[in-house]
């Protein structure tokens, strides 16, 4: 088995730019500062909407603002989960830095990593772009603006004196109101592709347990050779010990933000339907690219999350495989017992849990969309019954 020259594990492109957008950007007093007064500002915006929903509230006033008022609903929980997620991210790296395993990894686990890195890069550019069409659809204006955005509504009916002036210094900050929601999406992507470098280093460490003892005779016999053997299992039982530990720190830990998430995502999408559907002539309508590139950029938050949560939940299924095929039949029977150990530690895989049974994988995605689709399925028979 051919090794590199020693590259770092954690020294990875993939890990530096997840790290620089969700993380290192938030280390800013100043950025800090804005971000809570600017919480605080949202916070009084939705208690203020939530007001006029319930003084004002019909059909039509709910299928015009619904998906504006849900919207800021999703930013606001984005902001006040930021220092949550900057919480679990440190304690990932605290538990999963690799430093209990070898620095020097094999070319094909390197060629693995690699590989992955150019995935999440692909990823990272089409969903940004995806996020700046989105804010650059909301910050244009549009003919019917007052129709859709809740705030253009307050502007005109309320400080009609001031509508202009304020709409002009409005619509710059909604780049800053569009990428808000960026940074728990990143978060959560960072932590995945940490912990699943080190599952990538892990497995590496098993499948070339035996370098340097490959082409030697009568191994049952070999003092130094059991030796080498207990110190890389002992090494790979305490990483793995610690990656199951945390995640059942993050299953209890991540429950309490996991599901508003859900439920305000659901009602936002639904919202977006309903107007959809109240609108006339729909593909001719102004706020038709808006909708598709908002639709857009879901879609791909919703399959990024899940197609990460899922890789590395197969990567923890990957640590059994390459287990099952070591030759554990030449080792000692101090050696047995510790693979017998690590074997049992890495039945169960790596999952980041929100109920009993859904996870953040493929399953969340189908269990989502589901939802969803239940739900739309049931405003088209209303207004098919009402017609």
């Amino acid at each position: 088995m051919q090794f590199t020259s020693g590259k770092p594990v954690f020294d990875n492109l993939a890990l530096k730019i997840s790290r620089l957008v969700a993380i290192e950007v938030l280390q800013n007093r100043g950025i800090q500062n804005f971000l809570l007064t600017y919480a605080i500002s949202l916070s009084l915006f939705v208690l203020f909407q939530s007001y006029l929903f319930l003084y004002e509230f019909d059909l039509n006033y709910f299928l015009k603002y619904g998906a504006s008022y849900f919207m800021t609903f999703y930013l606001l929980l984005c902001l006040v989960c930021i220092p949550f997620t900057r919480k679990i991210i440190k304690m990932i790296d605290e538990k999963v830095q690799p430093e209990n395993l070898d620095q020097v990894l094999s070319r094909q686990a390197e060629a693995r990593i690699k590989r992955e890195t150019v995935y999440f890069l692909c990823y990272m550019f089409i969903h940004l772009a995806s996020v700046l069409s989105v804010t650059v659809e909301f910050i244009l204006p549009c003919e019917n603006d007052e129709d859709f955005m809740f705030s253009f509504n307050i502007f005109g009916k309320y400080f009609p004196t001031w509508k202009s002036v304020l709409t002009i210094v409005y619509r710059p900050a909604l780049f800053v109101v569009c990428i808000t929601g960026v940074f728990p999406i990143y978060n959560i992507i960072y932590g995945y592709l940490s912990i699943k470098f080190v599952l990538e280093a892990l497995r590496d460490q098993i499948e070339n347990i035996h370098n340097g003892y490959e082409k030697r005779q009568h191994l049952k016999f070999d003092e130094a050779f059991h030796k080498t053997v207990k110190d890389r299992l002992l090494r790979c039982f305490k990483q793995c010990n610690r990656i199951s530990l945390l995640g059942r720190e993050l299953e209890k830990r991540s429950q309490n933000f996991l599901f508003p998430f859900k439920i305000g995502g659901i009602f936002m999408m639904i919202s977006i339907v309903l107007y959809a559907f109240s609108l006339e002539n729909f593909w001719t309508n102004p706020q038709v690219n808006r909708l598709c590139s908002l639709a857009i950029c879901t879609f791909l938050t919703i399959a990024g999350l899940a197609a990460f949560g899922q890789a590395t939940e197969d990567l923890t299924n990957g640590l059994f495989d390459a287990l099952v095929m070591v030759p554990w039949y030449q080792w000692n029977e101090s050696n047995k017992k510790m693979y017998h150990m690590l074997l049992i530690s890495t039945l169960k895989p790596f999952k980041i849990k929100y109920s009993e049974n859904i996870s953040l994988n493929y399953n969340f995605a189908v269990e989502l969309l589901r939802s969803f689709f239940s739900a739309v399925t049931v405003i088209v028979q209303l207004q098919q019954s009402r017609t």
